[in-house]
């Protein structure tokens, strides 16, 4: 395997999330740097704006610009997003609960 297929081959994970009323919400996985600043989002931020922060860093095509839209989103469909965004980038609820603790 050359270096162009093990990127490919390696890219983050993606799929969609169906919201009544949205359609399918491309997502994709979190970076490991982005896994890596979890707990200090946390900790720092709290639970509602790192909600926001995970939801802008892993919808497809949203970005950090994104958050003051975001947070006035109903709050079902930010959970509903952003727990399949944590369970793509591997989270499990034993993990999200450690990341909000450490």
């Amino acid at each position: 395997m050359d270096k162009q297929q093990f990127f490919k081959a390696n890219a983050l994970p993606t799929d969609s999330v169906s919201i009544e009323g949205w359609g399918d919400v491309p997502i994709q996985s979190l970076t490991l740097d982005q896994r890596l600043l979890l707990p200090e989002k946390f900790r720092e931020i709290g639970n509602g704006e790192t909600s926001y922060w995970i939801m802008a860093v892993g919808v497809v095509g949203f970005d950090d610009d994104d958050i003051p839209n975001i947070r006035n989103t109903d709050p079902k469909i930010v959970t509903e997003v952003v727990e399949a965004i944590l369970a793509l980038s591997g989270y499990g609820d034993d993990e999200e609960d450690e990341a909000k603790n450490d």
